[in-house]
């Protein structure tokens, strides 16, 4: 069974060369990187990983391929944990759902999007063809839910 890793790269330098832009070697690297780490991460966070993995790629590189995978879709920033974005790495669909708690920030994944027919209603109706879209749900976890 392929990983994560394994899928994701080829789809994801397959919509780099469909928008005209070269696979290099940096942007297959910070993908990579993207691919291992667990989540939401920073660009600090890509960036450390971009080091460990034993690349000389700079942070400026990094930012731009960042700014790049998001002009594309292949990853999207949330603000769950403040002002500094959080990189999503989008699936094939384009779609990311999560519920975050407001008092301890947890976030829970949810594996589908309940909403994906409503989206291809709105989409329709407004004559758009969606890319992918971040749905934040907010609500407290077990642990903080108010009594009552």
């Amino acid at each position: 069974m392929a990983t994560n890793t394994e899928k994701m790269i080829p789809y994801c330098m397959s919509r780099l060369s469909a928008a005209g832009y070269k696979a290099t070697a940096a942007r297959k690297i910070v993908l990579q990187a993207l691919c291992e780490l667990p989540g939401h991460c920073t660009s600090a966070d890509v960036l450390n990983k971009v080091n460990q993995m034993g690349s000389d790629i700079g942070r400026a590189s990094v930012f731009r391929i960042l700014e790049l995978f998001s002009k594309l879709s292949i990853i999207r920033p949330t603000y769950v944990n403040g002002s500094t974005p959080e990189y999503v790495l989008l699936p094939k669909n384009g779609h990311h759902a999560h519920i975050v708690c407001p008092k301890c920030n947890k976030v829970t994944e949810l594996k589908i999007c309940p909403f994906e027919p409503q989206l291809e209603q709105i989409a329709a109706q407004h004559e758009v063809q969606l890319t992918g879209h971040i749905l934040e749900l907010f609500g407290y976890c077990a642990a903080c839910s108010p009594a009552g």
